[in-house]
């Protein structure tokens, strides 16, 4: 699950805080200076859908954080990523501290910064520093489900804001119904309350690249050989229609394809996202929508490869929902059109706070 939103936070000691999240790998995007009185910085990277804002008002106090388990927690699924983040912060002089919550001991690291704010950097299981275990039975939705429920719990979250992408989605459907007090809104972004229905949009784009190309695909496929490259030039080509159509693709989007754990990706799909074949094709809880009662943000690219067509079945079902569809994207409007979907998640977040 991808965050998108801005978190704001008052500070005594604006530059202190601003070095130290730029030491965690945190840019610059921002800086103002008083305005009514205040002075803010805002970090975070031009191409990722989440800010940190820290502002002082000049001449009061706010003091420091309220308690040791008062955390931002950064989730970096690849390995590699997490030991350059943590080289890093450290290089500068922070040293770990103990968390209070013992969770965060044994599955990442935690730093204090300069407000007494604490960071933890996780890696969920089959990703990045943690276990990555062989058997294939636990890559299952329920046990997705499960997961989300402990890291709630072990932070102490109460009643969240969730957000689900792609196939977060269906995690965050399956979630809700297992789990019907555990948010006060749901964000459904690019996906699907069937994946039958999904299965049969693939092939209408897979259709479109004519027949002698859908033919080699399946012969590839029905072979084993998907890693010819014939096959994947083909899925580059439905990957700029319907995944993301940047000419450049952003880095942390390929950091994040590059490191995809395949045993848990073709056990719960495919061997990419044109073919399912894993445990999540019969998925369907369109039946169910109803039942879920939380406002219901539904976003949607127009050229999505979860179709517009999806994303309004699905706002049909449910009993409270908005849906918005971005025009000029596929799969990736937070990458595609990142001024308007950040303003869409943010306008929806303001106005069920509480």
């Amino acid at each position: 699950m991808v965050p998108v939103m801005r978190v704001a936070r008052p500070t005594d000691r604006l530059e202190a805080v601003v070095a130290f999240y730029r030491d965690l790998g945190f840019a610059e995007l921002a800086r103002f200076a008083d305005h009514d009185g205040f002075d803010g910085v805002i970090l975070g990277n031009e191409q990722a859908p989440y800010h940190l804002e820290f502002t002082h008002q000049r001449g009061h106090c706010v003091g420091d954080a309220p308690n040791k388990d008062h955390l931002l927690a950064f989730y970096l699924p690849e390995r590699a990523q997490w030991e350059m983040r943590v080289a890093a912060i450290e290089a500068k002089g922070h040293k770990p501290v103990k968390s209070w919550n013992p969770y965060w001991d044994r599955q990442g690291r935690t730093y204090q910064d300069p407000d007494g704010y604490r960071v933890v950097i996780h890696d969920q299981l089959g990703t990045g520093r943690s276990d990555k275990p062989k058997d294939k039975s636990l890559w299952t939705i329920g046990r997705y489900v499960e997961e989300v429920e402990t890291v709630r719990k072990a932070l102490g979250l109460g009643r969240v804001h969730l957000l689900g992408q792609s196939w977060g989605t269906w995690l965050g459907f399956e979630y809700l119904l297992t789990y019907p007090d555990a948010a006060k809104t749901f964000i459904c972004a690019n996906g699907t309350g069937e994946v039958p229905l999904h299965l049969r949009d693939l092939e209408r784009l897979r259709g479109a690249l004519g027949p002698e190309t859908v033919a080699m695909m399946a012969r590839h496929e029905a072979e084993g050989t998907t890693d010819h490259p014939a096959y994947q030039g083909a899925v580059a080509i439905l990957n700029y229609r319907h995944v993301c159509r940047l000419d450049k693709w952003p880095a942390a989007l390929n950091r994040s394809i590059d490191g995809i754990n395949m045993d848990i990706y073709g056990t719960m799909w495919g061997p990419n996202e044109f073919t399912c074949i894993g445990n999540l094709k019969d998925w369907d809880r369109l039946p169910d929508l109803p039942r879920i009662r939380q406002p219901t943000l539904v976003l949607c690219g127009h050229h999505d490869e979860l179709t517009p067509d999806s994303a309004a079945r699905i706002a049909r079902r449910l009993p409270d929902a908005t849906l918005k569809v971005f025009p000029n994207s596929a799969h990736m409007p937070f990458f595609e059109e990142p001024a308007d979907y950040l303003a869409t998640v943010e306008k929806f977040l303001n106005a069920h706070r509480g």
